[in-house]
């Protein structure tokens, strides 16, 4: 008990300036550069870095991409809006779930809960 006590103030030390835990699930696309898509997700209800509410998660954008969807659970919708070759939609969450948009115009889903 006496060595927990003792190491309390270095353990609140290191947590103080330990990086920030990554919130949310991990979302990227791949895509070749200058392909435009879009993608819609409807999530969880989270607070914005604004303070404001919001429940969508939305990605309008060309060539890869890489982010965190801040829940742990995702409705999208998505579709490649012009160039060459496919737009893939992967959401990493026990395991990648992954949706391919081959036509431009047309409409994927990708449900991960």
């Amino acid at each position: 008990m006496i060595g927990l006590i003792a190491l309390a103030p270095l353990i609140a030390e290191v947590a103080a300036h330990a990086p920030p835990q990554p919130v949310g699930i991990p979302v990227w696309v791949e895509a070749a550069p200058g392909t435009a898509y879009v993608a819609k997700c409807h999530i969880r209800t989270f607070k914005g870095p604004l303070g404001l509410y919001a429940n969508t998660y939305y990605i309008d954008t060309k060539g890869p991409f890489k982010d965190r969807i801040p829940s742990p659970n995702a409705q999208c919708v998505f579709t490649k809006k012009a160039g060459e070759g496919p737009v893939t939609l992967h959401i990493q969450k026990d395991g990648d779930h992954a949706a391919k948009a081959d036509a431009a115009g047309r409409w994927v889903r990708l449900n991960v809960w």
